[in-house]
């Protein structure tokens, strides 16, 4: 009886040891595409870091994925009429660059239901004297469920 026991949590172990090492593959997968963050470093210091470095920027607050694209866009079109730039434009570039944006999304597999934080770099330009709005890039955050808290 006492071998049988043994013998399942051989299995058992086996098992996880097995899952440990995919888990661990996609972490280096995942690192090489730069969407985790290496040891050590704070989420924080790259949002600082990000912020340090673009002057010129939109950011949605943490939200489900499609909430944060509209909130973006929003955000899109107060900064075209509080620039007074050219509508037209400015709809053609912000078009082009949100079907990036989902494109990406897409192929990192963000849901509607997952957590996302969009910081977008921009710059006003101008052309045969017409201003307009102009994406540069965008930085997409992802926030992983981490458990449950329960506080009574």
């Amino acid at each position: 009886m006492r071998g049988s026991v043994i013998m399942g949590g051989i299995e058992v172990l086996e098992r996880i040891l097995k899952n440990l090492k995919e888990i661990e593959k996609e972490l280096e997968d995942l690192k090489s595409k730069g969407l985790i963050l290496m040891k050590g470093k704070e989420l924080s210091e790259v949002l600082e870091g990000i912020r340090g470095e673009v002057k010129e920027r939109l950011e949605t607050s943490p939200l489900f994925s499609r909430a944060a694209m509209k909130r973006l866009k929003r955000g899109v079109w107060a900064t075209i009429k509080g620039n007074k730039l050219d509508p037209d434009r400015s709809k053609q570039e912000w078009a082009s660059f949100a079907t990036k944006l989902i494109k990406a999304m897409e192929e990192y597999d963000i849901k509607e239901s997952d957590i996302i934080k969009i910081i977008m770099q921009y710059e006003v330009v101008e052309e045969g004297g017409v201003r307009f709005f102009s994406p540069v890039r965008a930085w997409i955050l992802r926030f992983y469920y981490g458990g449950l808290v329960t506080v009574e």
